[in-house]
């Protein structure tokens, strides 16, 4: 799989799929006054899986980066242009368990499911359009003319309704978060409210809220 001993015992294990180089009589101690080389091709990324060695005299290179002691955080070393060998060396004393550095790429993937996805940012238009009773209203006020937080329309609690974004008001009024809309063409914008014993109320658009202050 592009990698090949040059020098030494150490060995290279292929069972996980990709090419993984052993320190000798891994997962045993290695030996003393050892040292082996492993040539790669092919390999922009190698990480170390495991690594205990004895600190500042068992040491391992890879191109300008050394390695020796115990690695506790698993971090991916990029290879720089030329770099192409893993050297080893061990000296007279006090071995270690050895070490396991496999390729890997550059960025793990995301597991299946778990990827991230970027949250969109609403745009928010405060304008009144002025025509359908504001039902042409997409900005983002979430509070009610008297300060009262607004209700999601998605959410059942504290007030159920019939408003919500798959409903049959969705169609056209943007019903998202818990921003205020008309989708029933009531006098203006309006929302359900956080209160209980307030189960809806006429809002304002920010725009407005912001020049009475």
């Amino acid at each position: 799989m592009g990698w090949s001993i040059k020098k030494g015992d150490c060995t290279i294990d292929i069972s996980s799929g990709v090419p993984c180089a052993l320190s000798p009589n891994y997962p045993k101690k290695y030996p003393d006054d050892d040292s082996c080389t492993i040539k790669m091709t092919k390999t922009k990324t190698v990480k170390p899986e495991v690594f205990i060695t004895e600190k500042f005299f068992d040491q391992l290179k890879i191109g300008g980066v050394k390695m020796d002691g115990q690695l506790r955080a698993k971090q991916r070393i990029d290879l720089k242009k030329g770099v192409d060998a893993i050297e080893w060396s061990s000296d007279f004393y006090l071995a270690g368990k050895g070490w396991k550095i496999c390729k890997t790429n550059k960025k793990e993937p995301a597991p299946p499911g778990k990827r991230r996805q970027k949250k969109k940012t609403p745009k928010c238009n405060e304008q009144l359009p002025g025509k359908n009773k504001d039902k042409g209203y997409r900005g983002c006020q979430d509070k009610s003319k008297s300060g009262r937080t607004c209700m999601k329309w998605s959410a059942q609690k504290p007030h159920t309704h019939t408003r919500t974004p798959n409903g049959k008001f969705h169609h056209g009024a943007n019903l998202i978060n818990n921003y205020c809309r008309n989708p029933d063409n009531e006098k203006g914008i309006w929302c359900y409210t956080m209160d209980k014993k307030k189960r809806w109320e006429y809002c304002n658009p920010v725009s407005v809220v912001k020049k009475k202050r």
